[in-house]
């Protein structure tokens, strides 16, 4: 598990306990993100939804939406 960007403060790094079950959405919950930063969820490299169900082993970066120009 591990946080990029601006969302590293509220993230960090590190291995995470969930409950079986557990989706994407929950991860990002748990970190209370604020609502004006969009948290993508990337799960071995790849973008998944929020209703995701994560696995035992599974890499996850969450990330931010960068507005750039």
């Amino acid at each position: 598990m591990t946080g990029a960007g601006p969302l590293r403060r509220y993230v960090g790094t590190g291995e995470v306990e969930l409950p079986r079950g557990a989706t994407a959405g929950e991860l990002v919950s748990r970190y209370g993100i604020p609502g004006g930063m969009q948290a993508i969820v990337l799960v071995g490299g790849t973008r998944r939804p929020p209703g995701t169900v994560l696995r035992d082993g599974d890499v996850v970066a969450i990330v931010s939406l960068l507005a750039g120009g």
